[in-house]
């Protein structure tokens, strides 16, 4: 897998938030373009101020981003 550039940082980001408020079964990797996003998501952090990251992964190409649902602007994450 590879990390992503800073050049699509801002694309990442925002799938994120689009998956956040819609779910739609697929998003297209802004790398290859691909309709292969996978979502993971993963609590951390004590239970009284717990947050919530969510992976993003390309099975295509295998870009992959992680983004914390509170600064995506996510109004899932507790």
């Amino acid at each position: 897998m590879s990390a992503v550039s800073n050049a699509n940082l801002n694309e990442w980001v925002a799938i994120a938030q689009q998956l956040c408020r819609n779910a739609p079964t697929s998003a297209a990797c802004p790398d290859c373009g691909q309709s292969t996003l996978v979502m993971r998501d993963r609590e951390y952090g004590p239970p009284h101020s717990r947050g919530r990251e969510r992976y993003l992964i390309c099975t295509s190409c295998g870009a992959f981003n992680v983004v914390n649902l509170r600064r995506a602007g996510c109004s899932e994450a507790s």
